[in-house]
């Protein structure tokens, strides 16, 4: 079977503008996707150089395509099963960040380069004092030291940042750790100046499920496709991209001229609420209890009766009665039939890396905003944490669990489960960390008493037993 480059496809190389952080499937699916409908049919012509923020071979993977990949989308449209093969040829090239710093620093001194845009999880926008300016580790050191050559090379050209971390005001949040590591390491006077006014740092919230690479059906579709792809992504039609920010970018980012669904505005709070507590809460509440049933899929946790009945207790009493966005049940009507698209195979590995700050960025607002509105716990959420501290164990009865967390996270509950498998000892000590939640969550005794209780249950009766007494 041929080989995917641009010598089999001859495709040319669009000019490089846009420096992206992060090679995982998301941005690939989406962003990338977005930016080649934009090349193609809306004059961007933009090429993305993909930064790879942890050591590996994916960089070398883009390389050896000549950045060439398929996104394969599926599912319903107007009631009719459709599928789709995009090849995406937006990236020029990919570096490793850990592997060569100075070749990602390079770039800023390209006065074309235009956009950075990210992705490195809700765990990614952090500030850690201890970061280290020659190489530093975290996502906005590197951006600093980044957008510190950039101001040291070419003033007069700014950059527009679009992350697409899952947090809240993610924009802002990324230029505070920005302008700390600036003050920490003592970059030049007139670089916060710079940063205000030279460049933009935009809020957004993205929206499409992508499931990755489609490891049982590959080969069909390489055949299908006449060559092999190894960053062949699937995922479903519906995307969306809010972007708060000024009337240039609407200007320069020739999205809506693509026909693509991409909304520009000057209040992203309500689109991200509704997305975030509700999809991506959902997402968050059913990956233990459906992962410690020996259920791997999305879909198949749907197929479950006690965990359909669930999941949909706990997104219409509990998640969509705390949102105060408008459309809210309606919104979670389109979420639950999106995730039994029956041509997606999501994985629950796939979403698993990082589910404790995951945790506190989807679900513990709604847990405050319940209680806050009826005067007591949302129990169904109470029983997916329970059921996530039982996750951290390591294994369910089929084997182990492949946990994808900060290391210190791991570490952690794996400590506590070896010092003593006391259920209200776990839940206590891990629901006290402020540093975890922002907060002691053990303030809640009704919640700890729940979660406790619940981790007892499971712990004892095997996780579909426990759900099925819950839920009588």
């Amino acid at each position: 079977m041929d080989k995917l480059d641009r010598n089999l496809i001859q495709i040319k190389k669009p000019a490089e503008r846009i420096i992206q952080i992060g090679t995982g499937v998301f941005l690939r699916g989406f962003a990338d996707w977005m930016i080649d409908k934009m090349n193609k049919s809306a004059g961007f012509d933009s090429g993305v150089v993909i930064c790879q923020s942890t050591s590996g071979r994916t960089a070398d993977t883009f390389n050896a395509q000549d950045g060439l990949f398929t996104v394969r989308l599926t599912g319903l449209v107007n009631g009719t099963p459709e599928t789709s093969h995009d090849l995406v040829s937006c990236v020029t090239r990919a570096i490793s960040i850990p592997d060569d710093f100075e070749a990602f620093l390079s770039l800023a001194e390209n006065p074309d380069f235009r956009f950075i845009i990210s992705n490195t999880t809700e765990a990614g926008i952090i500030f850690d004092e201890k970061d280290q300016y020659e190489k530093p580790l975290s996502f906005p050191g590197r951006l600093a030291r980044l957008l510190e050559r950039r101001f040291t090379s070419h003033p007069d050209k700014g950059f527009i940042i679009i992350p697409c971390e899952l947090i809240e005001d993610n924009g802002n949040e990324l230029k505070k750790a920005v302008k700390k590591y600036a003050g920490l390491w003592g970059m030049k006077s007139g670089f916060s100046k710079w940063l205000d006014e030279a460049c933009i740092f935009c809020g957004t919230l993205v929206d499409r499920i992508i499931a990755g690479f489609p490891k049982e059906k590959a080969e069909a579709i390489f055949t299908e496709l006449g060559y092999r792809d190894e960053l062949l992504v699937e995922g479903e039609f519906f995307h969306l991209w809010v972007i708060e920010a000024p009337e240039l970018l609407k200007r320069e980012f020739t999205a809506e001229k693509a026909g693509l669904n991409v909304v520009f505005t000057d209040d992203i709070r309500p689109y991200r609420e509704r997305k975030v507590r509700i999809l991506n809460g959902t997402h968050t509440a059913m990956l233990p209890v459906s992962y410690l049933m020996g259920i791997d899929t999305v879909r198949e946790a749907l197929e479950n009766p006690l965990v359909e009945r669930f999941v949909k207790e706990t997104v219409f009493n509990e998640i969509v009665p705390a949102v105060k966005a408008p459309g809210a049940k309606e919104f979670a009507e389109d979420v639950l039939t999106r995730f039994k698209n029956p041509h997606i195979v999501h994985r629950f590995s796939s979403i698993m890396l990082n589910s404790f700050p995951k945790w506190r960025a989807r679900l513990l607002p709604t847990l405050i905003d319940y209680k806050d509105l009826t005067g007591s716990i949302p129990e169904r959420i109470a029983f997916s944490f329970a059921a996530l501290l039982v996750f951290y164990r390591g294994y369910r009865d089929s084997g182990p669990i492949p946990l994808n967390d900060n290391p210190d996270v791991i570490k952690t509950m794996k400590q506590l489960w070896e010092d003593s498998p006391d259920a209200r000892k776990i839940a206590r000590s891990v629901l006290s960390r402020k540093d975890l939640w922002g907060m002691n969550l053990n303030d809640f005794e009704a919640f700890t008493n729940a979660v406790s209780s619940n981790m007892e249950e499971i712990i004892q009766k095997g996780m579909a037993a426990a759900l099925e007494d819950f839920l009588k």
